[in-house]
């Protein structure tokens, strides 16, 4: 488990400093028993295609990268009380986080990808795989660039089960810091 967790929190910590790092926000991360979920937002469709590759593409990290040691069980969902102020749908995800199959329906990285490369290029299919192929190289530059980021994001993730956008935007700001 703690391996797949490590890889999952990887991968949400590649989509939140994405997000970031190409303009938009990170609303919080949290790993559930499905796995784990960024919410983030982006200032354009486009950006948002480069910030869905991005955790997919960071998932590389977890194997370069050990895993924190977990002082007592792995943490999932709810593990501390939740700031009024913070999404609500984000809050709705952190309850959700302990029920199986509760996080099911969302879209995958891959269809969401898919869906951008082809939206507004329907007749168009041989732009389809190029428009991938560019996301996920805008998406390797932007995780390349932020690898300690990502790391330390991750980090917190995998310790805590759920991060605030205001926990990202710290460990964001401290990590700037002292590079």
């Amino acid at each position: 488990m703690t391996n797949d967790r490590w890889l999952t929190a990887v991968h949400e910590a590649g989509h939140a400093v994405a997000a970031v790092e190409l303009g938009g926000q990170c609303e919080g991360l949290v790993l559930n028993v499905d796995g784990g979920l960024a919410h983030v937002t982006t200032p354009c469709h486009d950006r948002e295609a480069y910030m869905i590759a991005a955790g997919p593409t960071a998932q590389e990290l977890a194997g370069k990268n050990a895993a924190p040691e977990l002082q007592g069980p792995e943490k999932i969902g709810a593990t501390k009380a939740l700031h009024p102020k913070e999404d609500f749908m984000f809050a709705l995800s952190v309850e959700l986080a302990e029920v199986p199959g509760s996080m099911r329906t969302l879209e995958t990285d891959e269809r969401r990808l898919a869906v951008w490369a082809i939206g507004g290029h329907e007749s168009e299919p041989d732009s389809w795989a190029r428009r991938i192929q560019f996301a996920n190289y805008v998406a390797h530059k932007v995780v390349s660039a932020n690898v300690e980021k990502i790391i330390r994001v991750a980090e917190q993730l995998f310790i805590h089960g759920h991060l605030s956008g205001d926990e990202v935007t710290g460990i964001l700001a401290a990590t700037e810091k002292e590079q």
